[in-house]
């Protein structure tokens, strides 16, 4: 539908414009287009994404884009300049997040289309200055799930070095990582503490998350042990790290440090053999 209207729209101000410009069909540029919605599969998404890199002087760029609220997400495109939104979002987030995509490297526009027989449509265009003055004061708050059994698998060992290296001065400096003992008074006080904030919240992962922070504790010791004269928190020479990042191998077979807590579903390809 959002096609046929674009079309018409283009087909109505051609016929206008060229009467008064000397325009002929042979100066108007074919429009290419495509869209990011549901309806599109994996790979076309990804070779639309592919396709919209391209400046407008080359060829087979595209003219505009029709998308959905999946536009608000994981969309990071420096062309992208001018933006039209039908009706007002439900989410306030979600606008934000959208609108935001465009004029990432030169200003961008948004153009905000409402209904006027939508009464929400209307509200916000009646406050439409007052509200984008102030609309961060109205993203809606999100629902976490504080020491969760997967947050706590994925990221308590890294609260644990956080807390370490920031309170105990003598395991502080990048070469102490190798000093570290699991049975230290000051290491124990922080495991207590963080899991006596899991028992707060979290009530019933307090065991899982005290023998979480034991197995580390105990791995750590035994690597520091292993290695006690070259193991660092982050190497930057080739020696043995504590600490590695999601993109890294984990030499020492210890929890890695990830970029993001997101349970992001890992994509697989299915061949029909016929």
């Amino acid at each position: 539908m959002s096609n046929c209207l674009i079309r018409n729209l283009v087909a109505r101000t051609f016929r206008r414009e060229s009467e008064q410009y000397q325009i002929t069909p042979a100066d108007v540029r074919v429009f290419e287009h495509s869209e990011l919605t549901s309806r599109k599969s994996s790979k076309e998404i990804k070779d639309t994404l592919d396709q919209l890199t391209l400046r407008y002087s080359e060829s087979g760029s595209y003219s505009y884009v029709l998308a959905s609220n999946m536009l608000s997400v994981g969309i990071d495109i420096d062309r992208l300049g001018v933006m039209t939104v039908y009706n007002q979002p439900k989410s306030n987030a979600e606008y934000i997040q959208a609108t935001s995509r465009v004029g990432r490297r030169n200003p961008g526009i948004v153009l905000a289309m409402y209904n006027n027989m939508r009464s929400r449509d209307k509200s916000h265009y009646e406050q439409f200055g007052y509200y984008h003055k102030s609309f961060y004061r109205y993203v809606e708050a999100t629902s976490v799930t504080p020491f969760s059994l997967r947050a706590i698998e994925k990221a308590l060992h890294c609260i644990f070095v956080s807390m370490i290296r920031l309170t105990i001065p003598f395991l502080s400096a990048n070469e102490s990582a190798r000093d570290f003992q699991a049975d230290l008074d000051e290491v124990t006080e922080i495991r207590d503490y963080i899991v006596k904030r899991v028992k707060e919240i979290m009530p019933k992962h307090e065991n899982f998350a005290a023998e979480t922070l034991r197995n580390f504790a105990r791995d750590w010791e035994d690597v520091a042990s292993e290695n006690s004269n070259t193991l660092c928190y982050k190497s930057y020479n080739g020696l043995p790290s504590l600490l590695s990042s999601a993109e890294e191998d984990s030499k020492l077979g210890l929890p890695k440090i990830l970029n993001s807590l997101r349970n992001v579903d890992p994509t697989v390809n299915i061949f029909f053999r016929r």
